[in-house]
């Protein structure tokens, strides 16, 4: 790395270590209620969020459209081949300068640019989080998730030695770094890490970012996100959107019988929808 390319880490950045990562309280969740008719009795009113991903209220619907939204992707990698993890983690040490968003993102860029360039990454996205598993104990703990597919030069089986070798050598410290790689190609297995890695850290986005989306592959067209696309899992026919019922629903069921003439068979959350792609293998 030459000097002039290490200024996100250098010295100008340490006073990033008197800041505290704290979350932002996020606003207050508004609500709707969005009917839909399939071939079930009666009617489907679908909990319909403000699907902010610092909302606590919408975490689970946000985390399933999110894990429906990388498991699409994946789907359309070319035939036959893996799914990656990979994670980087960082120093202690470096830590502290990790707080300043502009330079994780700056890591992140070349983090990418280092798998598509040294092991042959064709297409993928990474979700950070800002903690491990006991935040409590180790704290600010960043760390970097990518899951991404090999091109034709590439392998699905990284040598952690070696991954680990050009970690260090991106970060341009003589500390000992960790890594993490594994891939697979069953279904089952990619779902779960989608699931995982890009899952909304509430309060934390203004650091978090969103998923960021690397490779030709990665914006492909998707489907609808408004529920006239899905299928309803009992009678599998697609829903037919009727209309949306505003505020809380101590009114819900005599509303849907004013405005669309039909009864409610079921209260379902939005990420129910999502749940019928992204599955629960």
């Amino acid at each position: 790395m030459k000097t002039e390319d290490r200024n996100f880490l250098g010295e100008k950045s340490l006073h990033a270590g008197r800041k505290t990562l704290r979350p932002v309280e996020a606003r207050p969740c508004s609500v709707e209620w969005r009917v839909y008719r399939c071939g079930c009795q009666g009617a489907t009113a679908v909990r319909w969020g403000c699907e902010r991903v610092d909302c606590r209220e919408c975490r689970g619907s946000v985390s399933k459209r999110r894990a429906a939204a990388a498991w699409e992707r994946f789907q359309h990698r070319p035939r036959g081949s893996a799914v990656v993890y990979t994670v980087f983690t960082v120093p202690p040490r470096l830590r502290a300068r990790m707080k300043i968003p502009g330079n994780w993102d700056e890591l992140r860029r070349r983090a990418w640019a280092m798998l598509k360039r040294k092991f042959g990454a064709l297409y993928g996205c990474e979700a950070s989080h800002p903690f491990g598993e006991n935040p409590k104990r180790d704290g600010f703990h960043p760390h970097l998730n990518f899951l991404w597919v090999p091109g034709p030069q590439g392998s699905p089986f990284v040598d952690v030695a070696r991954l680990r070798a050009a970690w260090a050598s991106l970060l341009d410290t003589g500390l000992a770094v960790d890594v993490y790689s594994q891939y697979s190609r069953e279904v089952g297995k990619i779902r779960h890490w989608a699931r995982y890695v890009t899952r909304p850290w509430c309060g934390f986005s203004w650091w978090c970012g969103n998923v960021k989306w690397y490779g030709p592959r990665a914006f492909i067209n998707r489907k609808s996100d408004d529920g006239e696309t899905w299928k309803c899992e009992t009678c599998k026919t697609e829903y037919k959107y009727l209309g949306k019922i505003e505020g809380l629903s101590g009114f819900l069921y005599e509303r849907c019988r004013d405005y669309f003439g039909v009864e409610i068979g079921k209260i379902i959350d939005r990420g129910k929808f999502a749940g019928n792609l992204a599955g629960s293998g």
